[in-house]
């Protein structure tokens, strides 16, 4: 039997009819090595396209050889037997793992089946011989096998809740998110349909999708606010229609993501920026370049343009040239502070432009990431337009309040001349009529010494305040305790039993110490000349108030009437409330010394009785 089958004559048939027999397209066609082979001689009849290419061998070299020629010699009686068990009727096919010789002498490890080829009416003239290549059979499984492996632990890893319904609704698969959903094992869930799960209405909502899903055969995303296990819970359902073996619609697949929080985060963008677009203040969101993403309705009006022409702009477009390398500059460098804020002038569309307070932080997304920026544009013309008056009229006071002071001085310095002269030939005559019987004259001598000396006064004191603003700001520090101690030993004479108590120890601070002693001196001496029945007590103290030094002196003495208290700090103001010579300058000169040095000087009523003169200076500044 083996030496027949082996014979290497090829048999050709003539038959032109037996050529053609009925293995056309699906044989060609077929994706596993088929040939068919004569019964009897087992020659080789044909090939197809997929057997010639795992054999390396063309049909035309093989055909009318014994198909035997191609199995490996180990394996040829064992196919020899197939054959003629198979022609003897004795099994209808034959499924068996052998080896078939590849042209580079190569084996081939196939599957192989035989069956007769069934003709009607007549004996079988072939056989039908399946070659499944072992190898590659077996790397299919292994990667089917992976696949599933891999299928099934994403399943079941992923958050989302995915799940597979019959027509009839039930559930044929769910994974662990989907069985954490309903609250129980996935084997709890399989068979069981929504309405086992879920109330009413939220089941019929469900069932309702998911049959306009399966008739319509489109796949469906919707959100399902449902009441599950875990709470209510809103999801994103993707979901669709898979088929059958016959391509027939079979039944629902469904993917369901929790999105709970992503939606309420939603919602409160939503009522954020709708509470935005109702603020009269603008509000922008940019992105890492710099270009808008959104503007409230405030902001784009502001700028002259509609909301959405502004989406995907760079700031640039807003900043006036003068300004732009300026807010580049503070642009780059935010990160280092996370705000700027500053003034700015902004551009319009139409070329106009106007003064606005900028301020911008750095925006983060949910992760912590810098993600952008928002800013806040608020018109402050109006207010920028005010400060230009303001500055125009301080420009002008403060003119108009030097002419005042070069009028004063200069007057006060013509004046001393002429007083001179009514003092000095006052003197000669009072000279000439020593021992004169005249009193009415001796009267009105004494009348005229009086009033040269008032006006004298009254000249030096203007002079001493038109002098007062002239000295630099002070450079150095000065020591307010020595100053106050020499003034007060500067007193001493005019004590008459009343006594000075400095509470606590005084500031060194940057002041002119002539100036800071004249200002003490006009103070402490005020609180001694104005004193009442009793012996006056003056009390001295300083405290830090932020960059300032405040400083009061306090006295028990006459007070000051509150209809006078307006009029306290001005020029030749006096109370005449006692006999005390004076020029009312004192106060005038205080004021303006404190201010000259950056503070302010008030009045207060003591409690019971008395005066409270408070003044500030500023402090030393912090040393690097």
């Amino acid at each position: 039997m083996v030496t027949r089958h082996r014979a290497s004559t090829p048999l050709r048939h003539a038959d032109p009819q037996a050529s053609s027999e009925p293995f056309g397209g699906a044989f060609d066609l077929a994706v596993v090595g088929m040939a068919v082979v004569t019964c009897s001689t087992h020659r080789v009849h044909r090939l197809n396209p997929t057997l010639q290419a795992l054999l390396g061998r063309a049909e035309n070299a093989l055909v009318g050889y014994p198909l035997l020629v191609l199995v490996h010699p180990d394996d040829r009686d064992e196919v020899a037997a197939l054959f003629d068990r198979s022609e003897g009727g004795e099994v209808r096919s034959y499924s068996g793992e052998v080896r078939l010789v590849r042209n580079d002498g190569s084996d081939l490890r196939v599957t192989l089946t035989v069956a007769p080829c069934p003709e009607t009416g007549r004996e079988p003239r072939f056989l039908l011989c399946q070659a499944y290549d072992v190898d590659e059979q077996r790397r299919v499984e292994r990667d089917l096998r992976l696949a599933d492996h891999l299928l099934a632990t994403a399943l079941e890893a992923t958050t989302d809740a995915v799940y597979m319904k019959g027509a009839d609704g039930r559930y044929l698969m769910v994974n662990r998110a989907a069985a954490a959903v309903f609250g129980c094992p996935s084997e709890d869930v399989i068979g069981r349909v929504d309405a086992e799960f879920f109330g009413p209405e939220q089941a019929a909502s469900i069932t309702a999708v998911d049959r306009r899903v399966f008739e319509s055969g489109e796949t469906t995303t919707c959100d399902e606010p449902l009441s599950t296990a875990g709470g209510r819970r809103i999801f994103q359902s993707t979901k669709g229609v898979y088929l059958d073996d016959a391509g027939h619609p079979a039944g629902i697949f469904g993917i369901s993501r929790d999105v709970t929080e992503l939606s309420r985060a939603h919602d409160e963008r939503r009522r954020f920026q709708q509470a935005l677009e109702l603020t009269v203040e603008g509000v922008a969101h940019l992105d890492l370049e710099g270009c808008f993403l959104w503007v409230n309705d405030a902001f784009a009006k502001l700028c002259g343009y509609a909301p959405t022409e502004m989406i995907g702009l760079p700031w640039t477009v807003l900043a006036h040239p003068e300004d732009l390398e300026r807010m580049s500059v503070a642009h780059d460098g935010i990160a280092e502070g996370g705000r700027i804020e500053t003034e700015v002038r902004s551009v319009r569309p139409d070329g106009s432009w106007f003064y606005a307070q900028l301020v911008v932080v750095l925006a983060y997304d949910g992760s912590g990431v810098h993600s952008g920026f928002y800013s806040t544009l608020r018109d402050v013309s109006d207010r920028k337009a005010a400060e230009e008056v303001l500055h125009r009229a301080s420009v002008e006071l403060e003119r108009r309040n030097g002419e005042l002071e070069s009028f004063a001085s200069m007057l006060a310095h013509d004046l001393r001349q002429p007083l001179q002269v009514v003092g000095g030939f006052a003197q000669l005559l009072a000279e000439r009529t020593t021992g004169s019987p005249d009193e009415r004259c001796d009267r009105y001598l004494a009348a005229i010494d009086r009033g040269v000396a008032t006006m004298t006064a009254m000249v030096e004191s203007m002079l001493e305040y038109a002098r007062a603003g002239e000295v630099a700001a002070p450079e150095r520090l000065t020591d307010s305790n020595r100053i106050v101690a020499d003034v007060i030993d500067g007193l001493r004479g005019s004590l008459n039993g009343g006594r000075i108590v400095v509470r606590d120890h005084l500031p060194v601070l940057p002041a002119d110490p002539a100036q800071l002693s004249r200002m003490f001196q006009n103070l402490i001496g005020n609180a001694l000349k104005f004193r009442g029945e009793t012996a006056p007590l003056v009390q001295i103290a300083a405290e830090r108030d932020g960059s300032m030094w405040r400083f009061t002196v306090e006295d028990d003495g006459l007070g000051v009437s509150p209809e006078f208290t307006g009029q306290l700090f001005g020029m030749f103001a006096r109370e005449r409330r006692s006999d005390s010579p004076g020029t009312g300058m004192g106060l005038a000169i205080c004021r303006k010394i404190v201010e000259h040095h950056g503070g302010r000087i008030w009045f207060e009523a003591a409690p019971g009785h008395g005066s409270i003169f408070s003044f500030t200076l500023p402090a030393a500044p912090a040393a690097a």
